[in-house]
């Protein structure tokens, strides 16, 4: 089967809600390889892998996003084919443009409660804390791209 990739540009209420990682599983689903950044117009995914795969791969980026996401446009033209070994969460880029849109304050999830709650957690008491399922706090948001901090870069092969 042949292959190619696909550069994808995706608008909207992207970014502090779970997107890239869920770009990740999605990509591991369907046996995609590439990359997933912020950037500060919203989320850029560069996709290789067989032309159905990845076909298959760019139409379920609208569907089944996580619940605080808003997917407003999908945008993709053909780039050459790359032999990638993994799919990566790369590094967010800044430009010039900022168009990103962030959540306005979400109510705090069960999830979340449970730790700001709970005295043996690090979180006791922590009034800005916050998941990908209820989004960040607007008002701890300092700039584009929005990242959170993660322990670990994650791959897949």
């Amino acid at each position: 089967m042949p292959k190619h990739g696909r550069h994808i540009e995706i608008r909207g209420v992207v970014q502090g809600v779970g997107f890239r990682p869920w770009v990740y599983q999605l990509a591991a689903r369907g046996h995609v390889t590439g990359s997933v950044r912020n950037d500060s117009t919203g989320v850029i995914i560069d996709a290789f892998g067989d032309d159905d795969a990845v076909a298959h791969f760019t139409d379920d980026l609208g569907h089944d996003a996580p619940l605080a996401a808003r997917v407003r446009e999908i945008a993709w033209r053909q780039i050459p084919f790359q032999s990638v070994d993994t799919f990566t969460i790369a590094e967010s880029e800044t430009s010039a443009v900022k168009r990103v849109t962030i959540p306005p304050d979400l109510a705090t999830c069960g999830d979340c409660l449970t730790e700001v709650f709970d005295p043996n957690d690090r979180r006791y008491r922590y009034a800005f804390t916050n998941c990908t399922n209820c989004g960040p706090r607007y008002s701890i948001v300092t700039g584009a791209p929005y990242d959170r901090t993660c322990a670990r870069s994650r791959s897949i092969r």
